[in-house]
């Protein structure tokens, strides 16, 4: 408003007063003043309705999942495994074949170094395999650290365990016991092995092909049970915890996963967003209509790890829901 005076009191005192189309000179910028800041009011003030949460997704048409587009590693040519920090490329929401734009809200981020962690675990049978902690780091890819251990020369890089420090010795357990155990904390151990009530995380959904549940920061579940051969397992990390049921010889870590405080970095930061890849949002306020409404949705049905999807048939009618592609918590 103070810049509108001022701009009117300049052509107050202006002393050339000319006249278009028969309007006189003055009237013709006052008008066109007054039509500039109505515009930028206007553009500042902008109101998007959104119609609640997104529409359901076409029945058998996946969507893409946004760490999908964000980096492919490079890997050596001979496809050995390898502890050196390998070379990325940034993807920044695009298809790595076509180079299309698939994920918009994915951006390049800053130039970092990738690890190559193993998340598989094995023990010869009915005995125990050691490995040595040498270092623990933070990895710009994770948000949990990362622990190299060694044994024999081998040197790989896991996910480290809430307390792990270097100098520890980890072990992998590979038997089953006639009676519940109570693990030791860092060690791996088959989750038919433990007793009710312990906390695990580096969770495999399919026995020896690697963990897929419970390997972010901070992240774990507690054994609830075990029916027959199936062990109930809980979530603990989110506000609705789900259950699901894992084969007794599914490899598990006993504890949490470090860097448990990651939840209390600000995140709000638009640089660092920037350097997550993460590109802003539009901008534009965005107000919910309510056409969706609140509901109170009834607790998640069980879900079993055992089939795969390859080999359940159309025409077989199945008695309890069977989840094949659980994501990454």
């Amino acid at each position: 408003m103070n810049g509108l005076v001022n701009q009117l009191a300049k052509l107050s005192l202006s002393k050339s007063i000319g006249s278009i189309d028969g309007r006189p000179l003055l009237t013709c910028k006052l008008n066109n003043l007054i039509d500039n800041c109505n515009q930028k009011r206007n553009r500042g003030s902008t109101i998007r309705l959104i119609r609640g949460p997104p529409r359901p997704p076409q029945p058998f048409k996946a969507i893409p999942r946004a760490h999908d587009y964000r980096f492919r590693p490079i890997l050596p040519l001979d496809d050995e495994y390898t502890t050196v920090p390998l070379k990325v490329r940034r993807l920044g929401g695009r298809d790595p074949i076509t180079g299309r734009v698939v994920v918009k809200t994915v951006g390049a981020g800053n130039e970092k170094n990738y690890r190559w962690v193993d998340f598989t675990r094995s023990a010869p049978e009915n005995g125990e395999f050691k490995e040595k902690v040498y270092c623990v780091r933070y990895d710009p890819w994770y948000s949990n650290l990362i622990a190299l251990v060694a044994n024999k020369g081998h040197k790989r890089w896991i996910v480290a365990s809430e307390f792990t420090k270097p100098g520890d010795i980890i072990t992998t357990h590979n038997f089953l016991p006639e009676f519940p155990i109570k693990g030791k904390e860092g060690d791996t151990y088959k989750v038919g092995a433990l007793m009710p009530g312990t906390l695990i995380h580096h969770v495999e959904k399919h026995p020896n092909e690697g963990a897929t549940i419970c390997t972010a920061a901070g992240t774990h579940c507690e054994i609830i049970r075990k029916i027959g051969s199936k062990v109930i397992c809980k979530l603990i990390n989110q506000s609705v915890g789900h259950e699901f049921a894992l084969d007794e010889n599914c490899y598990v870590t006993v504890g949490k996963v470090s860097n448990t405080n990651n939840y209390t970095i600000n995140r709000a930061c638009p640089q660092r967003q920037r350097w997550k890849s993460i590109r802003p949002a539009s901008g534009l306020k965005k107000k919910k209509d309510g056409y969706c409404g609140r509901k109170a949705h009834p607790p998640k049905p069980l879900r079993i790890f055992d089939t795969r999807l390859e080999e359940v048939k159309i025409e077989t009618v199945l008695p309890v829901h069977i989840l094949t592609d659980y994501q990454h918590y």
